[in-house]
């Protein structure tokens, strides 16, 4: 019986393994995550969502990580072709209101890469939100295919 409770704990701790969000007042920053990349990669992305609760808008203005340089970035069609372009100024959340960086839209650029990203690690950068103040976040990387957070697999 003992070794039944044992591995429900086990398993309910291990669930909330991947379910991470992050805090900055009225701001959520949810579940960020990465793909693992291959050997000779220089670039990666990061992927998460930003609520804000509180009474103000937020902006996110920038990011910054030990192992890469930062932007932020976005998917636009241009000349009928899908284009990577550097968001200018940030991106505002309004009070009340979720904006979702995913694959295929907004996201974390990580640039210059020293070393590609290994499935089951987790990169650490700090997320910007200027007079709000700033927030380190973890992005946990899963598999290089992966569309959608590693947890929600």
């Amino acid at each position: 019986m003992l070794r039944i409770w044992a591995l429900v704990a086990a398993l309910l701790f291990a669930g909330g393994a991947f379910a991470h969000d992050f805090r900055l007042g009225g701001v959520t920053i949810d579940h960020p995550w990465s793909r693992a990349t291959p050997p000779g990669a220089k670039v990666a992305a990061g992927y998460l969502q930003i609520v804000n609760t509180s009474d103000a808008p937020v902006t996110l203005i920038g990011a910054e990580a030990d192992f890469a340089e930062v932007q932020i970035h976005t998917m636009e069609v241009e000349g009928g072709m899908m284009r990577m372009a550097e968001v200018e100024g940030g991106i505002t959340v309004a009070p009340g209101e979720t904006v979702t960086f995913a694959p295929g839209g907004l996201h974390i650029m990580f640039m210059n890469i020293a070393e590609p990203f290994a499935e089951g690690e987790v990169r650490t950068a700090t997320l910007d939100f200027g007079d709000a103040g700033t927030v380190v976040v973890e992005f946990n990387v899963g598999a290089m295919g992966e569309t959608h957070h590693p947890a929600h697999a």
